[in-house]
C-alpha cells in the first residue's frame, strides 16, 4: 500500500468503497478520514470563508465517534452541499467529542460517488505508538 501525505489511501473491497485512514493524533485521523470522504463526495466551489457549525458527536469509542463524524458530515453534503473544509476536535472524552468545523459550497466531482452510509463493516481504529489508523467502508 501506498501511503500519501493526505492520511488515507482507497483499498480493494469486492462491493463498496474500504479506505484506509491514520493520522499521528486522533484529530489528525478525523481530518484524514473527512478529506477522504470529501474525496468521494465532492468538490468544493468557494475560496470564500466558510460557515461554522460546532457539532457535538456522540460516542464511547473511538469506532462509534469516526463513524458519528463520518455520518454528520455526510448529511451537510446531502442535505445541504456543504464539505468540511477546516475540522478542529476538542473536549474528546469517554462519552464523546467536540467538533468545530468549517463548511464550504460544493458539487459533485469526477470522482463522486453516491455514498449511502459510513458502515461499521470490519471497523476497528487501532492506537499505537504512530497514531491512530483504521479501515472504514462507505456504502454506495
Amino acid at each position: 500500500m501506498n501511503k500519501n501525505e493526505q492520511g488515507w489511501s482507497i483499498l480493494d473491497h469486492p462491493a463498496d468503497v474500504m479506505i484506509e485512514v491514520w493520522g499521528a493524533s486522533f484529530e489528525q485521523f478525523c481530518r484524514s478520514a473527512a478529506r477522504a470522504l470529501n474525496h468521494f463526495l465532492g468538490l468544493v466551489v468557494s475560496e470564500e470563508p466558510g460557515e461554522r457549525i460546532v457539532m457535538d458527536i456522540e460516542g464511547p469509542c473511538p469506532d462509534e465517534l469516526i463513524v458519528n463524524l463520518l455520518r454528520e458530515l455526510l448529511f451537510y453534503f446531502v442535505t445541504r452541499s456543504l464539505l468540511v473544509t477546516k475540522l478542529g476536535v476538542s473536549g474528546l472524552s469517554g462519552e464523546g467529542m467536540r467538533v468545530e468545523a468549517i463548511f464550504s459550497p460544493a458539487i459533485t466531482g469526477p470522482d463522486s460517488l453516491e455514498i449511502k452510509g459510513i458502515t461499521y463493516h470490519g471497523l476497528i481504529v487501532c492506537e499505537s505508538d504512530s497514531g491512530y489508523s483504521a479501515k472504514l467502508v462507505f456504502d454506495v
